[in-house]
């Protein structure tokens, strides 16, 4: 019995004005995302990088230096951490999904200049 004077009380205190607010307040909340989304797209870019490429680079530079075994290691696993973090990076600020230049044939822009220039500044 307590349980159904209760549900009384609270649909009595619902009115048709509290379902106009409502459905108003839904529809204003529709319109406002589809503008929201309109203006700022979530949909990311296609972009290659040639990975290959930026090793082989930093394969010469190396070779041409005469560094012992164990400081070309240290040098070449930092190298690695700093493509990966550039690379992730770029990808962020650009808003683009980066894929190797081998698993494209055509239609997509290239960034790896830019991303070799980055990662060579970075050093």
């Amino acid at each position: 019995m307590q349980v159904n004077l209760n549900f009384n009380k609270w649909f009595s205190f619902f009115t048709f004005n509290h379902a106009y607010s409502f459905l108003f307040g839904m529809l204003g909340a529709m319109f406002i995302t589809f503008i929201v989304d309109s203006i700022h797209p979530n949909q990311k870019e296609i972009a290659t990088v040639n990975i290959n490429q930026i090793i082989r680079q930093f394969s010469q530079t190396k070779a041409k230096k005469d560094i012992s075994e164990e400081a070309l290691k240290n040098e070449t696993r930092a190298f690695g951490k700093n493509i990966e973090e550039t690379l992730k990076e770029f990808s962020r600020r650009y808003n683009l999904v980066l894929i190797p230049t081998e698993a494209v044939i055509a239609g997509c822009h290239d960034y790896t200049s830019v991303i070799m220039k980055e990662i060579m500044d970075k050093r």
